[in-house]
């Protein structure tokens, strides 16, 4: 038993002889490698392997270059989405979240659902976040259709705001005596000065006892700025 536990102990004792001396050998290397000269001669190699290292790193995500926020209501919600980039809120409708009553709706207009608008003061809103596009572009269009309209201040106004909260900007005001058969192409409206965390449309009615207007297709495009050029 004795004889056992002598022949267990040696060999314990080598093998931590053994650790050892190879922590030595590096370390010596390592230190070793650090003087001028020593670099001088395998500084190449050296590079190398951290350049296959940085290769092999993974890569950190691009931002985009653009994206788009677009509502095709392609369901009666008000929480579509159908972009690149995921809208921040849904539709907040004035007089509640209900898209099939009250002056706004999600209606099927000429085979297909559309938000409409009728009467006088609700409105609707719905935010996206384009900090990231900050110092780059942003616009907003939309299909619309007229009918019923026989003033010139049967309107839907719509207004952005880069808060939600204040410094509302009237983007375009869609209405007046005029009726579509078919749908009309509204924009692209430049609405970079609302670039924000919170960039907010709002559509409001405005006096359109018995007109309506229906809006298809809304959708908040943003770029990056264009990088810098040495010539």
């Amino acid at each position: 038993h004795d004889v056992s536990t002598a022949i267990i102990g040696l060999k314990t004792y080598m093998q931590e002889e053994d650790a050892m001396k190879s922590n030595r050998y590096w370390n010596k290397g390592f230190f070793d490698w650090l003087r001028p000269e020593r670099r001088a001669r395998t500084g190449g190699g050296m590079v190398l392997l951290v350049m296959a290292l940085l290769l092999l790193a993974p890569a950190s995500p691009a931002l985009a270059a653009s994206d788009t926020w677009p509502d095709e209501f392609n369901r009666q919600v008000y929480g579509n989405q159908d972009g690149s980039a995921p809208w921040k809120t849904d539709w907040i409708d004035s007089q509640g979240q209900d898209p099939t009553s009250g002056d706004i709706q999600v209606l099927t207009d000429q085979g297909q659902f559309r938000l409409r608008f009728t009467q006088d003061g609700a409105n609707a809103t719905r935010a996206a976040d384009l900090s990231s596009f900050s110092g780059g572009s942003a616009s907003l269009g939309f299909d619309y259709r007229r009918t019923g309209v026989d003033n010139v201040n049967d309107l839907v106004i719509i207004e952005v705001s880069p808060t939600g909260t204040g410094s509302w900007t009237t983007v375009a005001s869609i209405g007046g005596t005029i009726n579509d058969g078919s749908y009309q192409s509204g924009g692209p409206y430049n609405i970079t000065s609302s670039i924000g965390a919170n960039t907010t449309l709002r559509f409001t009615a405005s006096s359109l006892e018995g007109g309506q207007v229906f809006f298809d297709n809304i959708q908040i495009s943003a770029s990056a700025p264009a990088a810098n050029t040495v010539d």
